[in-house]
This record gives C-alpha cells, structure tokens and sequence, in this order.
C-alpha cells in the first residue's frame, strides 16, 4: 500500500511537471522590432493614410501656391519684336525735333492708334499727352508728354510703355534699350529691379520692375494684383530725373 502511494505521487509530479513545459512553450515572446511588424488594426491603418493624404496635399497645395505667384518663363518671339519696336517708339522723339505729329504719325501706320490731348494748369503750362487705344502683343500703356517753353515750342518730358510680367522681361528691357541707344555709358544707377542711363545730357532712359506699392494710385493707368512685376522703360527730361518713378 505504501509503495502504490509511492507511485502515484510520483506520477503526479511526472505529470505536473508535463503540463508546465507545455504552457510555457505556448507563450511566444516578441521583440520589440518584431512587435513593430505586427499586422495593425483597421483603425490604425485609417489614420496611416489619412496622415499621409494630409502631407500630400500640403505638398500640393504648397506648388500650387508657389506656381501662382511664379511668373510666366519668357516673352514670345512677336512680343520680344513689339519691345523692339516700342523702344524705338521712346527714341524716336529725341530724332524728330520734338514734334508731336512725327509720333503720332508712326503710331498710326504701327496700327496702335494714337490718341493726343491737351491740358493746361498753373504748374506745367501747356501739355500734349500721346496714348495708344491698340497697343503691340506683351506691351501696353504707351504715354507720352510734351510740354512747351517759353517759346512755345514743345519738348519731351516724359515717354514710356509697360512690358508684360515675365521672368526675363527686365533683360529683354535691357537688351531692347541697349540695341536702340547706341553708346550707352555706365548706368547711373543698376539693381535687379531698376537701371539708368544718361542720353544726349538732356534726358535720361530707365527700366523699372514694377513692385506692388509702384502700381497704387497711377493717374492715368489700371493695375490689378496680377500686374505686380510689370516692366516700365521710360525716356525722360533730365529735370525730372530726382522724381520718383
């Protein structure tokens, strides 16, 4: 009897101890690289790709932001020729004795209509303003004043168009100017935005591109935001050059 209790608690213990081993190999221990593999919940895979929809779109909308506010590349072939043309138009009336109707007549056979008025005020006399109703492709608001000394005899003040925004615009500017007056000195004054020359020591030729502050409150032209970065060459009356332009 007492052997048989033997046996027993020892078949128990043998048994137990079986039992053990086998709970212990049924638990798997995970690293924490491998716990970084493991298949994720539906939950988290929603907000995996909702984070990266939402850096997507950031990226996105960023471009499109920046290609909004980029300027167009270049100037076509016709409009570089009409900035040609356009210079010549601010040259010409420094080689036709300063008569209005020399100007007004090369507007008219260029197709871009010219339109003359007249004013007359205390501070500046008598004064004829030349505009175009048709201007050339890329360019636009050509203005011209003469005003007339004692002698009534008219001079030029002021000329100028405006080029279309553009990347290369002020170069092309440059270029034109640089072809059309011949034996330019150093400039006067050169920045990225702005530079002038001195003519015949009577007047002065500039380029100028046009900021958003330069496009407030202009008395004779209409600007909108997407004119920011408009290219002006301008002739002037040496008298005039401290103004602002």
């Amino acid at each position: 009897m007492k052997k048989l209790t033997i046996v027993l608690i020892i078949g128990a213990l043998l048994l137990f101890g079986y039992s053990f081993m086998t709970d212990q190999k049924s638990v798997v221990k995970v690293s924490p690289r491998e716990a970084q593999r493991q298949p994720r919940s539906r939950a988290q895979k929603l907000a995996a790709i909702k984070k990266s929809d939402e850096v997507v779109i950031g990226r996105s909308l960023a471009q499109v932001l920046k290609n909004a506010n980029a300027l167009p590349e270049s100037l076509t072939i016709r409009e570089k020729d009409s900035v040609d043309q356009m210079t010549g138009m601010l040259a010409l009336p420094l080689m036709q004795s300063q008569k209005v109707a020399a100007l007004v007549n090369v507007l008219k056979t260029a197709g871009q209509v010219p339109q003359v008025t007249h004013d007359t005020n205390a501070y500046t006399g008598e004064m004829a303003v030349v505009r175009t109703a048709k201007p050339l492709d890329g360019t636009r608001y050509f203005h011209a004043q003469y005003f007339m000394d004692e002698k009534g005899a008219p001079f030029l003040q002021h000329a100028s168009y405006e080029i279309r925004p553009t990347e290369n615009a002020m170069a092309i500017a440059e270029e034109s100017v640089r072809r059309t007056f011949k034996g330019l000195t150093r400039a006067n004054q050169k920045s990225a935005d702005f530079i002038e020359w001195d003519l015949d020591g009577s007047h002065v030729v500039w380029i100028k591109k046009m900021a958003s502050e330069d496009l407030k409150d202009n008395p004779f032209n209409a600007y909108t935001d997407q004119d920011v970065g408009t290219v002006r060459v301008a002739v002037e009356s040496r008298i005039h050059e401290d103004d602002e332009h």
